[in-house]
């Protein structure tokens, strides 16, 4: 039976999440912060994962930096977690690559939307019209705004206009 670990805060366990880490590496990462290094089918048990997901966790805790494994000639491994300064480390390493995607996101769009418009524009009319719901009056609005509105109509005066080109 598990113990089912309960995270230090429900901020912390959010802050590891955040930072990238899946709910089982944030239990298990947590319980080792909180009992110290421990083998595997223990940390298990205290993180309350099941113990073969527990492998998989600290081999992708390993390869994150946060746990270190400890093998010693005839006895069982022995996990350790790193200093939670890593997890800032984590945290600044997926900030880089999230603007690195999004400045190739930037690059291709371009091309992207080209595309995009010119198979909008060999589509055949009937199929364009089959992809739009039409309603009729205010009551077809709803409860929009007077904003909402507007923008609504500019948007369909918009696609009208493409449509008829």
């Amino acid at each position: 039976m598990a113990i089912d670990y309960k995270a230090s805060s429900e901020a912390s366990r959010q802050a590891l999440v955040q930072a990238g880490l899946t709910p089982s590496q944030s239990a298990v990462y947590e319980a080792l912060i909180h009992y110290g290094p421990q083998k595997a089918t223990r940390l298990a048990f205290l993180a309350g994962v099941p113990r073969t997901l527990s492998y998989k966790m600290l081999e992708e805790l390993q390869e994150l930096g946060l746990v270190v494994k400890k093998d010693e000639a005839g006895r069982v491994s022995l996990f350790t977690p790193a200093h939670p300064f890593k997890l800032k480390e984590l945290a600044e390493r997926r900030l880089e690559d999230a603007r690195s995607a999004k400045q190739l996101v930037e690059e291709v769009l371009p091309a992207l939307v080209r595309n995009f418009d010119s198979m909008l524009g060999s589509l055949p009319e009937a199929e364009l019209y089959a992809q739009v719901a039409m309603y009729a009056g205010r009551a077809g609005l709803g409860d929009l705004s007077a904003q909402e509105r507007l923008l609504m109509q500019k948007a369909l005066t918009d696609l009208l206009e493409t449509l008829q080109k």
